[in-house]
């Protein structure tokens, strides 16, 4: 079940223009199913990332064996291989770039949510001196931090993103378009219908593809064993994984930049799901964790969360009248020297690093 913490049981609203804590879940949880919806449209995106990639390699075998099919000898073997792998490079480079820009557009998602919590709870207050530029620098510093976390995360594998993508997801499918090809020449077929192989097996998988090589003539039964079963979309996966993580990562900073958080927070389980083979129920139940003590990113593409847990809202809006009054407040008073005031008056705020596990996919080729 979802752990939700005992504020979230309460009826907190003040007025209408403050969110209650029921609220505040519910952005989060809305917040989550929005990232997906735009992790959906990254993976259409990777998807015709792929589908270019092929169309390149099959207009290099195309012009290649129409030329060399006859004497295909090592030389222009291995230059047709060049430009194969060029178009592979052009694989990776793309999904590089929409992963990255994923995860640009859903950094922000949960720290927005308690920006605009302490902005509307500010604003009851009367505290002038939080401005909504500051919470939005605010905001942005976070968004960057995750984004930092992103490019230099080291998986459990020892690689990060951009080694995942430039190593494994490259290799894996300039050897699959490899086999293809070698797999097209050894039954005989023309170059125009090898070419148009590559292209059908990056979308359709081993199936597609044997359902156009027909029946196997004697030795070439092999090949089929030899190729996968569908192209490993392994760059979507890794994107995926990378997602979970951040947005994970994002909700950590977030509270940590919430002043009118406990300081605590609730793994909070993925929606929808039945059975969880996994340890994600018991991480669920055993929280509140401390920030430094939330438990590492547990196993390959976790979908759930993290979520900072409340202070009493009316007890945070008395503390930060009193504050916006003159009176000392420590917590609050640490907060704004250390972490709204940076922001507000030079767009500096740089929140802390993690030290966190994230334990990477193992892929079955």
């Amino acid at each position: 079940m979802t752990i939700l913490g005992p504020a979230l049981s309460q009826s907190l609203v003040l007025n209408d223009k403050v969110a209650s804590a029921l609220d505040y879940a519910r952005r989060y949880r809305d917040a989550r199913a929005e990232a997906m919806r735009m992790s959906i449209e990254t993976r259409h995106k990777i998807a015709r990332v792929y589908e270019q990639a092929a169309e390149e390699a099959a207009r290099v075998v195309r012009d290649g064996l129409e030329r060399w099919l006859s004497t295909l000898t090592t030389d222009r073997w291995e230059s047709l291989a060049s430009q194969l792998k060029s178009a592979a490079n052009g694989l990776s480079a793309g999904t590089e770039r929409e992963g990255i820009a994923l995860i640009k557009q859903t950094a922000s998602l949960f720290p927005e949510i308690d920006a605009d919590y302490l902005s509307r709870i500010a604003k009851l207050a009367g505290a002038d001196r939080l401005t909504k530029a500051g919470f939005d620098r605010m905001v942005s510093g976070i968004s960057n931090r995750v984004v930092e976390s992103m490019v230099t995360r080291m998986w459990s594998d020892g690689y990060t993103f951009s080694e995942r993508v430039w190593g494994g997801v490259q290799s894996d499918w300039y050897e699959r378009v490899r086999m293809t090809i070698s797999g097209g020449i050894a039954q005989g077929r023309d170059p125009i219908k090898i070419a148009r192989d590559i292209q059908v097996y990056t979308v359709g998988g081993k199936e597609a593809l044997l359902g156009r090589w027909g029946g196997l003539i004697p030795g070439t039964a092999q090949y089929a064993k030899r190729i996968p079963g569908r192209i490993d979309w392994r760059a979507m996966r890794a994107v995926r994984s990378e997602l979970n993580a951040s947005l994970q990562d994002a909700g950590l900073m977030a509270g940590e930049a919430n002043p009118g958080a406990t300081g605590e927070y609730d793994w909070i389980l993925q929606n929808g799901r039945l059975h969880y083979n996994c340890e994600c129920e018991d991480l669920a139940a055993g929280g509140p964790y401390a920030a430094d003590d939330i438990p590492s990113y547990p196993h390959p593409n976790c979908s759930c969360s993290v979520r900072p847990r409340l202070r009493d809202q009316k007890a945070f809006l008395a503390d930060l009248k009193r504050w916006a009054h003159g009176e000392d407040v420590d917590y609050i008073d640490k907060w704004y020297r250390g972490t709204f005031k940076p922001a507000a008056e030079n767009g500096l705020y740089v929140p802390r690093v993690f030290n966190r596990v994230y334990y990477a996919e193992v892929v079955e080729a």
